[in-house]
């Protein structure tokens, strides 16, 4: 479905370790590592609060920081987890960081605190030294490197894509994505550069999973994935679970509507018809799936009446 509401990430989203720790959120988020990610941030908070509690109660400093670091979390639970959007709350870490450091190195604070609690501290402040001072350097060349995959990504989707004066005027349809960030910048870059790009853009399924598609009449294309629409929390960033859909919720645009017919357990859509105001055939409207690696294909719609599955591109 299109992209209509801000993901409820904000209400549920702590401390992220990745903010403090090593694993990236992108590829954790992707990965299906939100659970574990979840946890370990709540512990890592409680080892931080037994590190910085006595800082910060010594010195303003060290609240000034920690506050400022907290408060710049919401806005970025708004969209897609990566750690680049922890920018501005990365300076609240990184001199919180250097004022445990530096406080046990002198060990004031840290001699007051009782047997058990000066263990977790100082394991926690070995901790950071390992993650931050050995491995964080070492790391970066393979980060910059992840980023260079998602450009390569974008590369492939924008080759993809007819560049001639004949595509103005047209629908680029994409049947289903499972990155559909890695479809957006293409569009927009043509916007910029000037570039012919297609009137509108319609990414008709968010989901990871094979999607079985029928055509119930000339202008109707049902699209019906195996685990629904939205089926992992990498595409729910578009609608939360805590929004569920119905039966006979629709979205109405400029050429189509989309009609929920059925709906998952927790409330996904589960089948949509997707009504266009010409006939599939129309050259207007040019069809497109996505294929492994990320470039777009042609693809053409089934006869009036009949039907097809088609695998998903990606490898989940």
């Amino acid at each position: 479905m299109a992209a209509l509401v801000v993901h409820d990430r904000a209400r549920r989203e702590g401390w992220r370790p990745g903010l403090w720790l090593a694993p990236a959120l992108f590829a954790a988020a992707l990965l299906g590592g939100e659970a574990a990610l979840g946890v370990t941030g709540y512990l890592f908070a409680y080892a931080l609060f037994i590190d910085a509690g006595p800082l910060a109660r010594r010195l303003p400093a060290c609240r000034f920081w920690v506050v400022g670091a907290a408060l710049s979390l919401p806005p970025v639970c708004a969209t897609y987890p990566m750690d680049r959007l922890l920018v501005l709350a990365g300076v609240g870490a990184m001199a919180t960081i250097a004022l445990i450091l530096a406080e046990w190195l002198r060990g004031d604070a840290f001699a007051l605190l009782p047997r058990a609690r000066r263990a977790i501290a100082t394991g926690l402040v070995l901790l950071l030294v390992l993650l931050h001072v050995v491995l964080a350097p070492a790391l970066l060349p393979f980060r910059v490197l992840a980023m260079r995959f998602l450009a390569q990504i974008g590369d492939r989707v924008e080759a993809s894509i007819p560049a001639d004066e004949t595509i103005r005027g047209k629908s680029l349809l994409i049947l289903s994505s499972s990155a559909e960030m890695t479809t957006f910048p293409p569009w927009m870059q043509r916007q910029v550069s000037g570039v012919p790009r297609p009137s509108r853009m319609r990414v008709l399924a968010s989901c990871f999973s094979n999607v079985h598609v029928s055509r119930p009449d000339a202008t109707t294309l049902r699209v019906r994935p195996e685990k629904g629409f939205l089926d992992h929390e990498w595409v729910r960033i578009v609608r939360g679970l805590s929004r569920p859909f119905r039966p006979g919720d629709d979205v109405v645009l400029s050429d189509v509507r989309a009609l929920v017919r059925e709906v998952t357990a927790d409330g996904r859509p589960a089948e949509v018809d997707f009504a266009f105001r010409v006939p599939l055939e129309d050259p207007i409207l040019l069809w497109t799936r996505v294929q492994a690696g990320g470039a777009l294909v042609p693809w053409s719609p089934p006869a009036v009446g009949a039907s097809q599955t088609l695998p998903s591109e990606s490898p989940r």
